[in-house]
């Protein structure tokens, strides 16, 4: 619900798919006319490693997201919001996905601070005005998922390769 309510004050139509329709992503922001970020949250993740399961969900909210939105043209952004950016060596990721760690979620939310200090500071009411302070808090649909995700890592084996001949 936060990230929901995140999008919103940040301008964005945000919806939660999972909750409202028991299918689809834990969020839906549309960042742009025909882009949207699908996010799944997994805040009570407690593993730097990003596990199958989690892999799998997002996977699967891409696909709910293709069938919903891709025959309209739009674009999907997979977003995960997980503590650590390694997929285990059993996930098998979209390669499209990025990752929101908690460091770059935390200064998301502090640049989300900046900004409403300075839109309290501004007028507003010009459009133009708070265009400028969006762009400068890096708070665009575009920002959003290159300043503040990361491409993940995918984990290796634990089991040693070595070929015998």
């Amino acid at each position: 619900e936060a990230i929901k309510n995140l999008g919103k004050v940040i301008g964005f139509f945000a919806q939660r798919p999972e909750k409202d329709t028991g299918r689809g992503p834990d969020d839906l922001w549309q960042i742009g006319n025909q882009e949207f970020l699908i996010i799944e949250c997994k805040n009570g993740a407690q593993s730097q490693i990003i596990s199958k399961k989690d892999c799998n969900q997002l996977n699967g909210s891409i696909e709910w997201f293709g069938d919903e939105y891709g025959k309209q043209g739009c674009i999907g952004n997979p977003l995960m919001i997980h503590v650590g950016h390694t997929f285990g060596y059993a996930a098998s990721p979209n390669p499209g996905i990025r990752i929101m760690t908690r460091k770059t979620l935390d200064v998301l939310k502090s640049n989300v601070h900046r900004f409403a200090c300075a839109l309290n500071a501004s007028n507003f009411d010009d459009v133009n005005s708070v265009s400028d302070l969006l762009r400068v808090h890096g708070l665009r649909g575009e920002d959003i998922f290159t300043m503040y995700s990361v491409v993940p890592k995918k984990g290796t084996s634990l089991v040693n390769t070595r070929f015998v001949h």
